[in-house]
């Protein structure tokens, strides 16, 4: 992580001092998790599971997944957002997603 203190800046730039923490730049991955299966557990929860991706040492580290699920009649703004943390996950590439009505159908995207 670098700090920069916006002290250094020159006298004649009149810039307001302020600390400013940047972190060094990282690709974001360039895979996407494959073989994602959507099963019904129960009336209205569906399991889903996924493969999970490498990241090359170029890439950001993977921290964990965003599960967005939103109805196929809608676009996909109007997504709800799931977040995984990988020590939520605990290695396994799956959860469950309740709350849903029974005959509608979702699009999801990991």
């Amino acid at each position: 992580m670098v700090v920069v203190d916006g002290s250094e800046s020159s006298p004649s730039l009149r810039l307001p001092c302020r600390r400013m923490t940047r972190t060094p730049q990282e690709l974001e991955p360039k895979e996407f998790p494959m073989g994602v299966r959507v099963r019904g557990h129960d009336f209205n929860t569906v399991t889903v599971d996924w493969r999970g991706i490498m990241t090359g040492p170029q890439e950001e580290p993977i921290e964990g997944y965003k599960l967005r699920y939103w109805r196929q009649s809608e676009h996909v703004k109007e997504a709800k957002n799931l977040t995984l943390p990988l020590e939520f996950l605990d290695g396994n590439l799956h959860t469950l997603l309740g709350g849903l009505t029974p005959g509608e159908s979702k699009r999801p995207k990991i």
